[in-house]
């Protein structure tokens, strides 16, 4: 897409901004309740006004202008020709600069090359939709416009809801067309479609007309001209009311991802690029309602494309969460969920695994902080050691430890004695008894001495190097890093072996 802006020419004569109606007070004392409700639009911002040229857009345009001159903002004009209708889709280009030049407003026209959108999947209209607002963003960092005005109305909304409930839709469905999402605003959403047309007929503008509008393949189109019509002969005012219901909706789904948002941020208790883990009893305790939205909420911060996610992928992870079963699902548009024992895992398939980091040898005296692995250690000598000691301590007998202490991750073949446990164990079989999930085993950070491992840090130490209570002793202590991604600090010292036994025996 390429963009032209223009400059500001002499006014158009057969355009005219005309500026008085009879009309004209009620709508323009709506719009300015509108952008003080919803902006609010102050002095010296600037608002960019997405035009088409057709009824809607031109009706708003020549408010925005009105009241740009009591408000006192600037207004900037932006209009993307698709290249859809050939000629006629110059002619709106060139109607649409026309009119910055009658109103001494500046546009910013984009053109899309011809053959350049892609409708696989989702529709010409979609498809066109998608390209239009991508040159918008643009256009309006390229302005610098705080805000951007389309001109949906209160039909656009009721035609909108329809849609969405013969389709299929939730709450976020079904509360319509949002009257202000940042930077975009809608302040013609009170306005019905005849109180435009009628104002544009008062002060002598004729708009252009897509003829797209009335082909009835369009759902959108049979929406409007058949079931509407159908639903006002049952209520003259169901557009209004419609309207209504959708404000409704909206604020209680606002409430909802709210509450939403709450919990997944108790529950997020790692992450990283490409991945994020849920606390899985914090997420199946939830109610269906509230564990849907934390659910997609998680996956969208992975993806943003995964708000669009269908119900039925998103109520499935929602579903085996819930449960006890363990498992991998492949949630669509390259994310997966993996439930294991106390953790959700949500990670992009291609990435998101964590690497092992490299062994950090710890020195005998001092402390380390270890970000790869999310910790810092401690480390010093202490008279005795056959004191209690909690979950992230741990005393060895310096003259029997086999070597220098470091940290390190799991290698093949690992091996150590538990404490409170006869004879020894392999750490892979001391994982799945603890149940450590699979993509969790290389993230658990192990304290060894020499080549022997002495303690799954946070859970088991070895019994053949524990101080005695006589000699020197060395002390371990770890303490969780604060992770700028978490509410909170995690509770659990090692996210890793949440719902293992660290305890003493």
């Amino acid at each position: 897409m390429t963009a032209d802006r223009t400059t500001r020419p002499p006014a158009v004569t057969d355009i005219g901004p005309a500026l008085g109606s009879a009309l004209g007070p009620v709508l323009l004392g709506r719009v300015r309740d509108a952008l003080a409700r919803l902006g609010p639009v102050r002095p010296g911002e600037l608002v960019m006004v997405a035009v088409s040229g057709g009824p809607d857009s031109v009706a708003l345009l020549h408010l925005l202008v009105r009241l740009s001159t009591i408000v006192g903002f600037r207004v900037h004009v932006a209009h993307c020709d698709h290249g859809l209708r050939g000629a006629e889709s110059a002619e709106d280009a060139g109607f649409v600069r026309r009119l910055g030049e009658a109103w001494a407003v500046p546009v910013t026209v984009g053109c899309v090359p011809a053959g350049t959108i892609d409708a696989r999947g989702r529709g010409l209209q979609a498809a066109a939709r998608d390209a239009r607002y991508a040159f918008l963003r643009r256009t309006a960092e390229a302005v610098g416009a705080r805000w951007v005005a389309t001109a949906h109305t209160a039909d656009d909304q009721a035609e909108t809801v329809i849609m969405r409930w013969v389709r299929g839709a939730g709450l976020a469905g079904l509360a319509g067309i949002p009257t202000v999402r940042a930077p975009y605003i809608r302040p013609l959403l009170g306005v019905l479609r005849r109180e435009v047309e009628s104002y544009l007929s008062e002060i002598g503008i004729a708009p252009r007309r897509d003829p797209s509008n009335r082909n009835p393949r369009f759902l959108r189109v049979a929406v409007r001209d058949t079931v509407l019509p159908a639903l006002r002969a049952l209520n003259p005012r169901v557009v209004e009311t419609i309207g209504r219901t959708a404000v409704l909706v909206a604020e209680d789904a606002a409430w909802l991802e709210r509450c939403a948002e709450d919990h997944l941020a108790r529950s997020v208790r790692d992450a990283g690029d490409g991945w994020i883990e849920l606390t899985r009893v914090d997420v199946a305790r939830l109610d269906p309602v509230l564990r849907r939205r934390v659910i997609r909420r998680a996956l969208t911060r992975l993806r943003d494309a995964a708000c669009g996610l269908s119900f039925e992928v998103v109520e499935s992870v929602s579903r085996h969460a819930a449960s006890s079963q363990h498992g991998r699902l492949a949630v669509g548009l390259g994310l997966v969920a993996e439930c294991g024992a106390g953790r959700i895992r949500l990670a992009v398939e291609s990435g998101g695994r964590r690497t092992t980091p490299e062994p950090v040898t710890l020195p005998w005296e001092g402390e380390r902080e270890l970000p790869e692995w999310g910790i810092v250690v401690a480390v010093g000598e202490e008279a005795g050691g056959e004191k209690s000691l909690a979950p992230h301590e741990a005393a060895f007998d310096i003259d029997r430890l086999p070597g220098m202490l470091a940290v390190r991750g799991r290698r093949p073949g690992d091996v150590f004695y538990p404490e409170g446990m006869s004879g020894r164990k392999r750490l892979q079989n001391f994982f799945v008894d603890t149940r450590v999930p699979r993509w969790r085993r290389d993230a658990v950070p192990l304290l060894v001495a020499g080549d022997e491992l002495i303690w799954v840090i946070g859970a088991r130490r070895d019994r053949r190097y524990l101080a005695m209570g006589s000699g020197r002793s060395v002390v371990v202590r770890v303490r969780q890093q604060r992770q700028p991604h978490l509410a909170a600090p995690a509770p659990d010292l090692v996210p890793a072996l949440h719902g293992a036994s660290s305890e003493r025996p």
